[in-house]
Order: structure tokens, then sequence, then C-alpha cells
């Protein structure tokens, strides 16, 4: 599960980079229309893996607790990392 939390770490960074694009060009004038399409559905992209790697964390805790494979992952350890997750 560490690979896959450094996995979103990088991911999480390039959306805000993304983002931070999207911002700049929009607050240009005159503003570029077809970049800022382009910007948008690689955030769209970049969003999907975002949510996808969230939801295999999410799914290891799960999988931890039911089958008690790991004895340090709670019902806490699931709930901050839906918390952390959300906040994104």
């Amino acid at each position: 599960m560490v690979t896959v939390k450094m996995q979103r770490g990088s991911v999480r960074a390039a959306m805000t980079k993304v983002c931070n694009q999207l911002q700049d060009e929009l607050k240009k004038v005159p503003r570029d229309d077809l970049r800022c399409k382009q910007l948008y559905r690689h955030a769209e992209e970049v969003n999907v893996k975002v949510v996808d790697l969230n939801g295999k964390i999410l799914e290891s805790l799960l999988l931890d607790v039911y089958y008690d494979l790991d004895q340090r992952s709670t019902q806490d350890d699931i709930d901050a990392e839906y918390n952390k997750s959300s906040e994104y």
C-alpha cells in the first residue's frame, strides 16, 4: 500500500500543477479557449487516476480490517483515509 500512496502523491502533484496552469490560463486576456479545454480535459484524466488510487487504498484498508490481515489497520484508519481522500 505504501507504493500506491506514493503513486497517489505524484498524481496529486500533477493535479495541482494542471489546476494551477488552468487558473493561470483563465486569467489571461485574451484567453486561449483551446488551451483551457486541453488543460481541463487533462485535469479530468488526472482526477480519474486520483479516484482510482484512493479506491485502491481504501479497499486495501478494508480488506486488512475485514480479514484481520494487519493488526494495525482499524476503522479509525479507514475513516482518516476516507477523510483525507475526500478533502483533496
